[in-house]
This record gives structure tokens, C-alpha cells and sequence, in this order.
């Protein structure tokens, strides 16, 4: 799936390098869903956009491709070389005069991809072309993509994707699907992003085109998060089923300003805004004559996370993405402090060093997959949320708030933090950390709660025994003083049985009131390949029951899962 993000583009007036920022409402300017697209688009309506540095890096420490924008519109105005100002059309014109300048530009394009780092390109012109120049235009695309996939031949990731605008004639009319009008631009690009005013003939006919080339992934279909002319209408209770209806047709998918969770705050029905702080209401000003962080400033009593978060669990769980779509981590190291690049202060180590609100995306960290069912982080007995009160590292931390938590000892599953496909066969020895605190205000709960709420972890994983040739799941369980190997369930018999001890190596120390658990693991006498799967997490209770009910706060400060190295 790709995801074609506008609103960040507006980010870049408060993203300083440096991360210095004033403002309140600082989670407007972040992205944390990765577990659900393949491609990242930082897109704009500039000529040539270049993802900052900063979301480049998010991209791929979240295993994410991120691309960069080339828009040529045909009613927006560009300056010629001496200072005029012309419309798109001649524009475009003056790049595809001769193959020599199309060259010149390719080159350009191949610089500043090479210099930046980031995977490839959105083509989007949308200007009528005259019939002479498609060949030129078509020159284009297959020059620039075979420069691509020479000059990084080492990244697999590399593509041009061709907007569906401009006709085989040259004409500016979006098709909507895949059809033999549009059909050249998609044999010569790597794939197509189809417009969003489709309907359910639209993507039989994609398909069945698609299908002509074996291409049918390459195929993405358009879905407007704002449902302008789009199916299913957009916003909240309209995306999703766009989404599925497109997966439906075995298609892939572009979400088209995925911002709408944001600015749907900014702007009511006549597109206008109300100051938040404007006590009488009555002062209106026009959306488009002011800056976006002063929207976003306006606008900080009226978001809340949670519109993200439900957004995305209906897109994955309605939607269908999840089940056919989620993205698989398959490299180590697992490492994060669970800090999404922005603060209102910074902290080490559980220190606040700085005071100041921030905000720099070179510190957004690998981000969880947990936030996609809404069954799993929000519920009767716990609600897990991002919280920028107990910061390990940077500024946020990953929060479990636990209910009545004497009325229910035990997590009902537990939660899942990274869904993998790491495969292992040159290494069975492992280093686990794992940092949290408790949060009681109440001094016996708190001491109750140190004494008996333990957590633990599981790792999912596959192996293959070489002497049996049989498919074998287990788990891996970590606890705060050991860990050990539980069977697949057809073979449990009871605990006691099921549950091999190993041999271990443990470090259990607290750092400024945060509990750090160390552990080596190594397993090589027990197998000769394994697949992780799953990594999560478990509060449990151990021990005596309290005799009143409380509610208590477990902060995670860092999870960290890699090879061991001596």
C-alpha cells in the first residue's frame, strides 16, 4: 500500500532540523502506522519535492519506502529561465523540447535522489500533452527508470510510479482505471496510481488489464480520505470501505491525504476556522490566508490521538488491510524507546535534560504495530496510549493504564508489539532488554505493585527440526528471572511439563525509578533454523490479591531484541 501524504509537507514550515518548536499540538506533524503501507509519498503541488532528511530516515528505520514528488499542473504558474512566469503547459514544454534537456533532467533528478537517499518517484503531470511530445514524455519515464535501477541497483526498493492523468493522445483526462488509453504509461513505469473517482466497474476493468501483464500489485488504486467523488465518501466511515472494495478486486492501494485526521479539525463545513482562543466565537478566518501551524495552534483544544488512531483501526481491521496488507519486520536489531520524534521535554536515560518542547523526526524510533486494533488498545481492563509524561529516551514513552485490576488479575491476550518474519540460522544467541516503571500515587499500591504486577515477554516463533522434517510452533517466554520454551499447545500435557527451563544469564537493576531487565538467550542445542514471528508483551499478576480494586500506570521506556555479539 501506498500512502500519499500532503499534510506533512505543511510540517516543514516548524520541522527544523534542530527540532526547535513552540508548539503545543506537536503529534499533528507525525506518522506512526508504518506496519500497514510499503510506500511513503511526501507529496506537495511544488514542481520538484524532496522528502526532508528526517522522514527519509523514519521511512526506513520503519522498513518503509519513501518517495519524492514531480507535479506539473497545468493551471499552476512556473518561471521560465527569463523570469516569466507560464502556465504548466508550456512548462512541460520546454522540459520535453529535445531528448538532450530531457537528459540534463533525469540526471538532475538521479543527483538529488542519490544525495538524499530516499527510494523514488511519484510522477504527477497533469497538463495536456500535444501528440507530437508523448514519445518524448514516454522517453522520460523509461530513461529515468532505467537510470534508477542502474544507479541503485543495490535497492530493490527503487520505482517511478506514473499518476493516471494524461491519455496516449496527450489528453488531460483521468481515467479512473486501467484502459488501453493509459496502458503505455504503465508498460513503461513501474506501476500506476490511479485517480479516486472510481467506481466498482472501474476496478474489474483495472484488474482485468492488470491482469494482462501479470501486474495486477502494480496497480494502485486511489482512495481521497476527504471523498471528494470517491466511493464509500471518505473520512471516518467512508475510507475504509473503499479500501476494501479495492483489496476485494486484489488491487493495490494509494490513501490520498491520509492528514484528513488533522485537518477535518481545521476546517468546518464552509472551509473556514474558528480561534480556539477567541472567547465570542464569532471571528472567522479564511483557511487558506493562514500559516498552517497557526491552524494547527488554533485548533489544540479539538484533537485529540485518539481520531488517528480510530481513523487507522477502521482502515485496518473494516478495511481488511490488516489481514491481507500488514507489512512484516524481517531484519534485526528490534530497538526502540517507543519516541515518535517529538516531546515536551527530552529526557535520558529517565532524566529530563530539557525543558522546552521539540520536535525532530531524525528521533521518531521503529514504532509498534499495536495501535491498529482498537480491541487491543483500548478496552475494559487496559488502554494503551503514547504518553509524554514518563519519557525513557526523547519524548514519549509507550503507557498501559491498568483497570480494576483486583476484578482482573490477568491481561485478556496479550499485546502484541511487533508482528516479524526474521528468519535465524547463523546465530542462536540473543541480548533482550526491556525497560518500564510503575506509576501509583498510592504508596501500598505501588509497593503492592512492585512485589506481584510482572511482565513478561513472548516471542512467537517457527521451527523446522531437521531429524523430523515437522513444522513446529513455540514460544519463547521471558520473565524477570528467567525464560523458557513453551511447546505447541497440542502438546501441552500441564504446565510443569510444558514448560522447559533453561539455563540463563540476567541483569535486574533500576535506573532513576525505571526497572531495566538484561538477558542473554542461546538456544543453539535446540535448533538449527527458526522464523520469529510475534514479539509482545503481558502484564501479569503474581502472588496475593489486593483486597480493594485501584487502577495503576505502566510506562515502557525501551524494548530491545538483537543478536548477541561478545
Amino acid at each position: 500500500m501506498a500512502n500519499i501524504d500532503d499534510h506533512t509537507s505543511e510540517c516543514s514550515e516548524i520541522n527544523a532540523v534542530d527540532g526547535c518548536t513552540t508548539l503545543q499540538q506537536l503529534w499533528s506533524c507525525t506518522f506512526i502506522h508504518w506496519s500497514l503501507i510499503d510506500i511513503f509519498i511526501y507529496f506537495t503541488h511544488k514542481f520538484i519535492t524532496i522528502p526532508p532528511p528526517e522522514w527519509i530516515q523514519a521511512c526506513h528505520r520503519n522498513g518503509v519506502s519513501c518517495f519524492g514528488t514531480i507535479v506539473v499542473e497545468e493551471w499552476a504558474k512556473y518561471d521560465d529561465d527569463g523570469g516569466q512566469q507560464i502556465d504548466g503547459k508550456q512548462f512541460l514544454d520546454k522540459i520535453l523540447a529535445n531528448n538532450d534537456l530531457i537528459d540534463r533532467f533525469i540526471d538532475a533528478l538521479i543527483n538529488i535522489q542519490s544525495f538524499y537517499r530516499f527510494d523514488g518517484w511519484l510522477l504527477n503531470i497533469e497538463t495536456s500533452i500535444d501528440l507530437d511530445k508523448i514519445s518524448r514524455m514516454k522517453y522520460l519515464i523509461q530513461r529515468l527508470k532505467f537510470k534508477m535501477k542502474s544507479t541503485f541497483s543495490d535497492n530493490e526498493d527503487t520505482q517511478i510510479i506514473w499518476y493516471d492523468s494524461v491519455t496516449r493522445t496527450g489528453k488531460l483526462e483521468w481515467q479512473n482505471e486501467l484502459n488501453d488509453m493509459n496502458e503505455t504509461f504503465f508498460e513503461d513505469s513501474d506501476a500506476i496510481f490511479l485517480n479516486y473517482t472510481w467506481k466498482n466497474e472501474n476496478l474489474v476493468n483495472s484488474r482485468n488489464k492488470a491482469c494482462e501483464y501479470r501486474r495486477q500489485y502494480d496497480c494502485y488504486v486511489g482512495v481521497d480520505c476527504y471523498g471528494r467523488g470517491c466511493f464509500g465518501g471518505g473520512g471516518l466511515d467512508g475510507t475504509w470501505k473503499a479500501i476494501e472494495k479495492i483489496l476485494d478486486n486484489n488491487l493495490s492501494v494509494a490513501i490520498f491525504a491520509p492528514g484528513w485526521t488533522h485537518e477535518s479539525k481545521i476546517c468546518s463545513d464552509d472551509l473556514f476556522i474558528r480561534h480556539s482562543n477567541n472567547d465570542d466565537g464569532d471571528e472567522r478566518h479564511d483557511n487558506c490566508q493562514m500559516p498552517y501551524w497557526k491552524l494547527i495552534q488554533s485548533t489544540a483544544n479539538i484533537y485529540s490521538m485518539e481520531d488517528e488512531f480510530e481513523f487507522w483501526s477502521r482502515i485496518a481491521i473494516n478495511g481488511r488491510l490488516l489481514e491481507i496488507c500488514e507489512k512484516l519486520l524481517t531484519t534485526l536489531p528490534l530497538q526502540t524507546c517507543f519516541n515518535i520524534g517529538h516531546g515536551y521535554g527530552y529526557y535520558q536515560y529517565g532524566n529530563r535534560i530539557e525543558s522546552k518542547p521539540w520536535l525532530n523526526f531524525h528521533h521518531h524510533d521503529l514504532q509498534t504495530s499495536l495501535f491498529i486494533e482498537k480491541n487491543e488498545w483500548k478496552n475494559d481492563y487496559y488502554r494503551l496510549s503514547i504518553s509524554y509524561d514518563q519519557p525513557y529516551n526523547g519524548g514519549s514513552s509507550l503507557l498501559i493504564d491498568l483497570y480494576n485490576i483486583i476484578q482482573q488479575p490477568l491481561i485478556p491476550k496479550p499485546i502484541t508489539l511487533f508482528r516479524t518474519h526474521i528468519p535465524i540460522d547463523d546465530s542462536m544467541k540473543f541480548r533482550y532488554r526491556f525497560v518500564y516503571k510503575f506509576h501509583q500515587n498510592n504508596y501500598d499500591n505501588k509497593k503492592w505493585l512492585q512485589e506481584n504486577l510482572k511482565i513478561r515477554t513472548i516471542i512467537n516463533y517457527f521451527h523446522r527440526n531437521s531429524e523430523m522434517g515437522d513444522d513446529n510452533y513455540s514460544a519463547i517466554i521471558i520473565e524477570s528471572d528467567g525464560w523458557y520454551i513453551r511447546k505447541p499447545e497440542e502438546e501441552i500435557l500441564d504446565d510443569d511439563n510444558n514448560m522447559i527451563r533453561k539455563s540463563f544469564s540476567s541483569i535486574h537493576s533500576i535506573i532513576n525509578d525505571w526497572h531495566l531487565i538484561e538477558i542473554c538467550i542461546d538456544f543453539h542445542d535446540n535448533f538449527n533454523e527458526i522464523i520469529l514471528t510475534k514479539f509482545q508483551i503481558e502484564p501479569y499478576i503474581l502472588g496475593e490479591m489486593m483486597l480493594e480494586n485501584f487502577s495503576s500506570k505502566i510506562f515502557f521506556g525501551e524494548f530491545y531484541f538483537d543478536k548477541f555479539f561478545q
